[in-house]
């Protein structure tokens, strides 16, 4: 009677161990060669084994045929592609592209595995992306960084001069958030450094900010209205100045 510890992921060979249950001075073998009396066969390499029992008398038992496997294979180093947050979505995601073989499943975490590759919804972090095969094989663990999403800029102050008497246009004034890596913008169009928007219709413009990660802010609704009336020239009478009224 035999026992059989077959290779692992972590240990290549196997392991014969032999259980007798004749009396004396019994030898054993695994494949016919060399009659030793160890009952125990270790670093077996993946085969057929063939395992008898000499008696002391010199009598040889029928073979017990054992086999070794294979050690199972560790999966490769996974390969991944990230999705960082963004200015309107906070959290990242995770896709791991390999390595694909049936029955792999996937983690992030090193403890929990499924065979879905994508893991969504990932908080700002450091995550350890492995791959476990079908007989239990834990990959080499790689890093994957999700960073913070940008923060977006917050709703611009605008100073607001409206038309008068002599100017028909207005004027929009950008005061806050300052200049940095910040760009404004009216009504959405030709993001630039410039703070001061002249020369403007009457009407309503949407105010924003874009910061350097993209992040454009909640809009100002500024309303340049429409420039005052001009009274026209007036008409008069002239009463002229007279013999008796010198004015």
């Amino acid at each position: 009677e035999v026992f059989v510890i077959q290779p692992t992921c972590e240990v290549p060979a196997g392991t014969i161990g032999i259980v007798s249950s004749l009396p004396g001075d019994e030898t054993y073998s695994i494949n016919g060669v060399d009659y030793i009396p160890n009952f125990l066969f270790t670093d077996l390499v993946a085969g057929t084994y063939s395992v008898t029992v000499k008696a002391e008398n010199g009598c040889v038992s029928a073979p017990n045929v054992v086999v070794i496997n294979e050690q199972p294979v560790t999966p490769a180093l996974p390969t991944f592609q990230l999705t960082q947050p963004t200015c309107t979505v906070p959290n990242g995601i995770i896709t791991i592209d390999g390595p694909w073989v049936a029955g792999n499943t996937y983690s992030v975490d090193g403890l929990n595995f499924s065979a879905n590759p994508a893991f969504i919804n990932l908080a700002p972090g450091t995550y350890s992306v492995t791959v476990k095969s079908a007989d239990g094989c834990i990959s080499p663990s790689a890093s994957a960084v999700i960073i913070a999403a940008p923060d977006t800029p917050a709703t611009p102050m605008v100073s607001i001069t409206q038309p008068d008497c002599s100017v028909a246009t207005g004027t929009i004034a950008i005061l806050a958030p300052p200049p940095g890596e910040e760009t404004y913008s009216i009504n959405d169009v030709d993001y630039s450094a410039n703070l001061v928007y002249s020369g403007l219709v009457p009407g309503t413009y949407t105010v924003t900010v874009k910061n350097g990660a993209g992040c454009v802010s909640a809009a100002y609704i500024a309303i340049i209205n429409a420039a005052p009336v001009t009274p026209a020239a007036p008409t008069l009478v002239v009463t002229q100045p007279t013999c008796s009224n010198p004015n």
